[in-house]
């Protein structure tokens, strides 16, 4: 059986380094896959700079409910999430023109 500790998925419009809309799905992060919508609302419309993704993280943090369980613990999950996060955020700030 194959269960991931975390996943993570994020789709997102940007014109001009700017969050037009994006949305933010994980699994493992609470009773079942959600949207991080809190997350989401902390990016949209801003310009994707390192304040900005440092919020975001910050955001998903205080969001994100997971648990203690066999596989892993509620606070690695969180931070791995973060990380996740701030990774695919400076790519896309990485990014030139729309995407």
């Amino acid at each position: 059986m194959a269960i991931s500790k975390v996943a993570l998925v994020v789709t997102a419009l940007i014109e001009a380094n700017r969050v037009q809309e994006i949305r933010i799905a994980a699994a493992s992060l609470a009773a079942f896959p959600t949207r991080l919508t809190a997350t989401e609302s902390a990016l949209t419309g801003n310009l994707l700079d390192a304040a900005v993704i440092a919020c975001a993280q910050a955001a998903l943090l205080k969001e994100a409910q997971p648990i203690d369980d066999i596989r892993s613990t509620a606070e690695y999950r969180r931070k791995v999430a973060a990380n996740l996060l701030g990774e695919c955020l400076q790519q896309f700030a990485a990014g030139s023109g729309t995407r």
